[in-house]
């Protein structure tokens, strides 16, 4: 197999298990804000900037009050959010041999907290920003790349959602899909989308061990 040089990560459904954070934390949005949508129409979007997604579900108006509580209940719950086994491992491993990155659609405040939270570093971080397109737009991963001197070919990223697998494909970088995320049934059923069943999987790509 291939090694990559870069290894670039999603969160949600990568590294964290936040299900459970990110329903609590649309309970206040609905509670606050008077919001009826459930959090199932919510969480079938998510992949895609906050802003974007409350567009996607019709809500137009104070969507920057919405995402700030939003942030403020993520955080608040934060022992809802569960870090993956053998992440923390993994990571360390993959960086001893190559770069490592992060591309979320998660603020970057929340980002940095969950991060710090679990001790987690990477070579760059890329959260959604006024000028940059997120997912799935390639605009984030290729900022990546830019930031770190990293072709294309010797990059990957690892995502669970449909806006994942868009954007890297869209920067022409390669793509393995975390079959153990979000992810909807189409991509998990594509055969020619390598795919891998937890995080540590990737370590046979470097021939490295746990």
């Amino acid at each position: 197999m291939k090694k990559y040089k870069l290894y670039i990560f999603d969160l949600d459904g990568v590294i964290f298990e936040t299900k459970s954070n990110m329903r609590a934390s649309w309970t206040e949005v609905q509670k606050n804000h008077k919001i009826s949508i459930k959090f199932d129409d919510y969480f079938s979007l998510i992949g895609s900037p906050f802003n974007n997604i409350l567009s996607e579900l019709g809500i137009h108006n104070y969507q920057n009050q919405i995402a700030k509580t939003y942030s403020n209940a993520s955080r608040k719950k934060l022992s809802l959010v569960k870090i993956y086994p053998q992440v923390i491992l993994t990571l360390r491993k993959l960086k001893n041999e190559s770069k490592i990155a992060v591309v979320t659609s998660k603020d970057r405040k929340r980002t940095n907290f969950f991060l710090k939270k679990f001790k987690l570093k990477f070579d760059f971080i890329s959260c959604p920003e006024k000028n940059l397109k997120g997912k799935p737009y390639p605009d984030q991963i290729l900022k990546v790349l830019k930031k770190l001197s990293i072709k294309k070919k010797d990059s990957v990223y690892i995502g669970d959602m449909l806006p994942d697998y868009n954007a890297s494909k869209k920067a022409k970088v390669n793509f393995i899909l975390a079959n153990y995320g979000y992810g909807n049934h189409n991509l998990k059923t594509q055969k020619k989308i390598r795919k891998i069943n937890k995080i540590s999987d990737l370590l046979k790509i470097n021939n490295l061990n746990l």
